[in-house]
């Protein structure tokens, strides 16, 4: 069964370290583009395996809201997902860095898709009525934690990278989402509110 870790103050603490990595990148992209959106807390910006080579975040417009990249030091901006009249969300990088895992409403109520690191071969690889997110990729590779909504309420599931073998493997009455793998793999961390407020469970 999960049990809990680091009650209350972990997310405080992830959003933070998340909040101030975007900051320091926005600063250097503005230098470049004025114009550039500032992305929410509900979505981190998401950097390389590698480091901060090249990170992918959220830029928001009204009616919109896209996925974009940056070089390091916040130079060559581009988008990525290009479907202006949808909302994209919440990227994850693979662990090799050639694909990007994020959230799209263009065929529905919420599906996750893959793409090239440059924005190309995008595939959805959820296709359920209901809300699928917060997508994040195993350290091999081969599979992708998300949290879903499919069977009446947020939920945890593993699926292969391709989209099959989709699993649920939290099963509770509360909210379980934001789910992240541990470094070798074995437990997945995610947030709950099965006791009351919102903490970190694994």
């Amino acid at each position: 069964n999960p049990v809990p870790v680091f009650p209350r103050v972990s997310n405080r603490f992830a959003c933070a370290a998340g909040c101030l990595t975007l900051a320091i990148l926005l600063m250097a992209c503005r230098a470049e583009d004025p114009d550039i959106d500032q992305a929410p807390p509900s979505s981190p910006p998401s950097a390389t395996p590698f480091g901060a080579q090249e990170l992918a975040y959220l830029v928001q417009d009204p009616g919109r809201s896209e996925v974009f990249a940056v070089n390091e030091y916040g130079t060559g901006r581009r988008n990525l997902s290009t479907e202006g009249a949808y909302g994209n969300s919440h990227p994850s990088w693979a662990p090799t860095g050639g694909q990007i895992a994020f959230t799209s409403v263009r065929e529905g109520s919420g599906d996750i898709y893959t793409m090239a690191r440059d924005g190309t071969n995008q595939r959805r690889i959820t296709s359920e009525p209901s809300a699928d997110g917060f997508a994040r990729w195993s350290p091999d590779g081969g599979r992708i934690a998300f949290a879903s909504d499919r069977d009446g309420n947020s939920e945890i599931y593993v699926m292969n990278a391709d989209g099959t073998n989709q699993q649920r493997i939290t099963n509770d009455a509360a909210v379980d989402s934001l789910p992240t793998w541990s470094p070798d793999g074995s437990q997945i961390a995610f947030e709950t509110n099965r006791d009351g407020n919102y903490d970190v469970y694994v």
